[in-house]
């Protein structure tokens, strides 16, 4: 687990790659995914950690921390397991394919637990060190209880 000062000097580095929600940077093995918003990183945190529980997200460590960009703004975020994104990594078509069917498989896990993935394509989707396909975004990721969107 990176210090809040290792983090800090990190993110005003400015060396990220960013999602449409989601900001990520990676230091010694180690991401640190961020955001604007300080209600939208504690519920992500939330998602994530009871779905890594399942098996099915990278492991996060520690807990939401509070620090700042490079323009000075306030950005709130968490450390986690780093995934490489599948869309990064297909040559063909077909392999393009074989990957959307493993991200049919860990969306069914997720489904038989109760969570839906509203946002689900190969972006949104990495595998981890241990060959595991994990989901690694979580903004559109809800819980459901009697068919029925729940905050867990």
């Amino acid at each position: 687990m990176l210090c809040l000062e290792e983090i800090k000097n990190m993110i005003l580095s400015g060396h990220d790659s960013s999602g449409s929600e989601c900001r990520f940077y990676s230091i010694g093995g180690i991401g640190i995914k961020t955001w604007y918003d300080e209600g939208t990183a504690v519920a992500c945190f939330e998602k994530q950690r009871t779905i890594a529980q399942l098996g099915l997200a990278p492991q996060i460590y520690g807990e939401v921390f509070e620090s700042f960009d490079s323009d000075g703004d306030y950005i709130w975020g968490y450390q986690t397991e780093i995934a490489d994104i599948l869309g990064d990594n297909y040559e063909s078509e077909k392999e393009r394919r074989c990957y959307y069917d493993l991200i049919g498989e860990v969306e069914g896990k997720l489904t038989a637990n109760g969570w839906k993935d509203e946002d689900a394509h190969i972006y949104n989707y990495g595998v981890l060190s241990s060959g595991v396909i994990v989901c690694i975004d979580f903004d559109y990721v809800h819980f459901y209880e009697n068919g029925y969107p729940f905050a867990p």
